[in-house]
């Protein structure tokens, strides 16, 4: 596509054989992993003598953008196998990984497009007490997903990944070729070298709404993370490694947990937000206190 796109829950993809008129079953769509301009539709397996055609409906760029006119490209299917081996391309933290950020995620990538369902039902998350941790996935491309605890991470303990690969299925069904359980063990960072950061969000118009607040820590080794207040109020961030961040957060007015970006047509306003531009200090076994963050008001129209 000749612009980023915006997967939404309106957006639509039908691939018809244009002679018969039935539809291809489609096992997964997802956005490119390497390119946001790119849409990857997965499909069951094609007929070679048929001609298809892909419907799409509803393409929202990343400004708010929406084509609601109905795109369609005729297509002869090219059958070449993909000798891809299935496997686990990465689980992140590492095993044996040591002063892991509380608020971490687990996150998983495959090589071949996979079925998600199958990689939940196979997981466990323990900790040093053997007690499981329960957790939301978020699915990013039929390639990889995260698992986030309900609770961050307590420092000055371990943790244990627990993933059985047997049972783990690609889209088309496929599993492993063999039986095996996929271990990591983990330590998370000691109390000691943690900070802390409190502070007040405050929103005109006095919208009750849940606010999510992005935090970057100035390392580029290390992603965002972000936590939820149910509204406007004080915050207390804890377990922040010394050093500098960044923060900004957004009202969450349709409550989706993700920032809206408007739209022209028809227009809506974006959901309010605003960032620090100075940067915070954080020191080991120290509160900084005092970080306020003012949104602006107003609900989308």
């Amino acid at each position: 596509l000749s612009e980023p796109v915006v997967m939404s829950e309106r957006t639509e993809f039908t691939i018809v054989d244009s002679l018969r008129g039935s539809a291809l079953n489609l096992l997964g769509i997802s956005q490119n992993i390497e390119s946001d301009n790119i849409i990857d539709v997965f499909t069951e397996k094609m007929d070679t003598s048929a001609y298809y055609q892909i419907h799409t409906i509803l393409l929202e760029d990343s400004s708010g953008n929406i084509d609601t006119s109905e795109m369609v490209v005729s297509f002869k299917a090219l059958l070449k196998e993909d000798t891809t081996k299935f496997e686990l391309a990465a689980m992140l933290p590492e095993d044996s990984a040591s002063a892991v950020r509380p608020e971490s995620e687990i996150f998983l990538e495959f090589s071949n497009p996979t079925e998600w369902k199958t990689v939940e039902e196979n997981f466990i998350l323990y900790s040093e007490g053997g007690d499981t941790i329960n957790g939301n996935w978020e699915i990013n491309s039929v390639f990889d997903a995260e698992f986030y605890p309900h609770e961050p991470f307590k420092p000055d303990s371990s943790y244990h990944v627990s993933l059985n690969l047997g049972s783990v299925k690609n889209l088309w069904g496929k599993a492993f070729n063999k039986d095996s359980i996929c271990s990591r063990y983990f330590t998370i960072v000691e109390s000691r070298e943690l900070g802390e950061m409190s502070g007040m969000v405050q929103v005109k118009d006095s919208i009750a709404k849940p606010v999510y607040l992005n935090i970057k820590y100035l390392n580029k080794r290390t992603p965002p993370f972000k936590i939820m207040l149910k509204q406007p109020g004080e915050f207390y961030i804890k377990c922040l490694p010394d050093g500098e961040y960044l923060l900004d957060g957004f009202v969450d007015l349709d409550e989706n947990a993700k920032f809206s970006f408007g739209r022209l047509y028809p227009f809506e306003f974006a959901e309010p937000f605003y960032f620090l531009k100075d940067t915070i200090k954080i020191r080991k076994r120290w509160e900084k206190e005092g970080v306020n963050l003012i949104l602006p008001g107003g609900a989308k129209k």
